[in-house]
């Protein structure tokens, strides 16, 4: 019962996590290039134990997001001291809740940020969580026509005037 009940709390504290993240991208808080990238690479080297060195393949050309957990932390936590019942969970109890998730790939020695270099960085199985739904940190590209006010309906009597 113990371990149940701590798996969900660090369910739901993760779970809030991608929410403010979502959150921050939303309000351009965090960008693409230089908090994330999303990519597409074959295959990562990754920070396995002891340090050493392993490559992951990634044959199915899934989404890949490296997420540089330091600068996104801070604003993570400026964020979370605004909400009310909300608990700030500190950045190693993030990299242990990462590790027990299927979609943690794992630590990337260095990957390149924009004009910031080569930054360590965490790396998730982006196809999969925006699949469970626990994060989009992408522009929605929809088709907005269908909410365009500008169209010209000649076909009907609407009128804007009042009728009285």
């Amino acid at each position: 019962i113990i371990d149940n009940s701590e798996q969900i709390a660090d369910s739901n504290g993760l779970a809030e996590f991608w929410n403010i993240i979502t959150f921050l991208f939303e309000n351009s808080y965090i960008k693409e290039g230089r908090e994330f990238v999303i990519d597409r690479k074959i295959s990562i080297t990754l920070i396995g134990e002891k340090r050493k060195p392993f490559e992951y393949k990634n044959d199915t050309r899934k989404q890949i997001l490296y997420l540089r957990l330091k600068s996104v932390y801070q604003f993570y936590n400026k964020e979370v001291t605004k909400r009310e019942g909300v608990d700030i969970i500190g950045q190693t109890t993030i990299r242990h809740y990462f590790k027990s998730r299927p979609y943690f790939i794992g630590l990337v020695k260095g990957k390149r940020f924009g004009k910031s270099g080569s930054q360590s960085c965490y790396a998730f199985d982006y196809s999969m969580m925006v699949e469970k739904g626990l994060v989009t940190l992408e522009e929605d590209k929809s088709d907005d026509s269908l909410f365009d006010t500008d169209n010209d309906n000649t076909d009907n009597d609407y009128t804007d005037e009042v009728p009285y």
